[in-house]
């Protein structure tokens, strides 16, 4: 996101580390727009952009859902919260700047999910390739128009998931689910920004078993994350390469 900022030369990123550094951050700094993370660890990004809107100093302010997965039950709870829209990762810069530009502006937006069924999460659809098409072609577009620091990015993340599975056992070992909530998340963000489809899902149900805390499943998360990692590993380093 910050290479994507930094190419439109007169936009400045603050970023917050959670929901909770970021509201009274908000309400002091009022910023133009707010890009946050829905499935944030601890206060989400849901509740915290229904605390946004219900506070008359920052009710104003746009603020722009984003996720790894674009599901018609994250995006129900997105229009719930009065998002202004929906950006999924990878994040294409030509949407970002669509993004950006319309809020800015004053533009009127709406999510509308994909399904009249609504009453629960529906199951993502599984990729036929090792990654995820789209993905791939939102990389290879990146690669040509952000600085060449976007690509040291992206393998920063790629070679950042074992050691994330690392700090998630860890975690673990210690009873410490919150440590282990987060480490989860952003292992669903990385691969879901590789477009490693399926290692971002197994991400995602330990993200919510820490939840939960239920270790046993988690367990066996961490075993089916390593070799998915292992699999995807040979398709995401070509893609790097390429």
């Amino acid at each position: 996101m910050k290479l994507i900022i930094k190419r439109a030369g007169n936009l400045t990123l603050e970023t917050a580390r959670s929901a909770e550094e970021g509201l009274p951050a908000i309400a002091e700094r009022q910023p133009d727009l707010v890009l946050m993370d829905i499935n944030l660890p601890g206060l989400s990004g849901i509740d915290a952009t229904r605390k946004l809107k219900e506070n008359k100093a920052t009710s104003h302010i746009p603020v722009v859902a984003v996720s790894a997965n674009a599901t018609t039950y994250d995006k129900v709870l997105a229009k719930s919260a009065d998002f202004f829209c929906y950006l999924t990762k990878p994040l294409n810069v030509g949407d970002v700047m669509e993004v950006i530009v319309a809020a800015v502006g004053g533009e009127k937006r709406s999510i509308e999910p994909d399904s009249t069924e609504q009453e629960a999460p529906p199951q993502v659809e599984e990729e036929t390739g090792i990654l995820s098409a789209s993905a791939i072609e939102i990389i290879q577009r990146s690669k040509k128009t952000l600085p060449d620091g976007y690509i040291d990015v992206i393998r920063k993340m790629f070679l950042g998931i074992p050691e994330l599975r690392d700090k998630l056992q860890s975690a673990l070992d210690t009873d410490d689910f919150k440590s282990a909530e987060t480490a989860a998340h952003k292992l669903k963000t990385y691969s879901a920004t590789l477009g490693a489809v399926k290692l971002s899902k197994m991400a995602e149900k330990a993200e919510f078993a820490t939840k939960n805390e239920n270790l046993n499943e988690i367990t066996e998360l961490l075993q089916e994350m390593s070799h998915e990692y292992y699999r995807v590993t040979p398709a995401i380093e070509k893609l790097l390469e390429s």
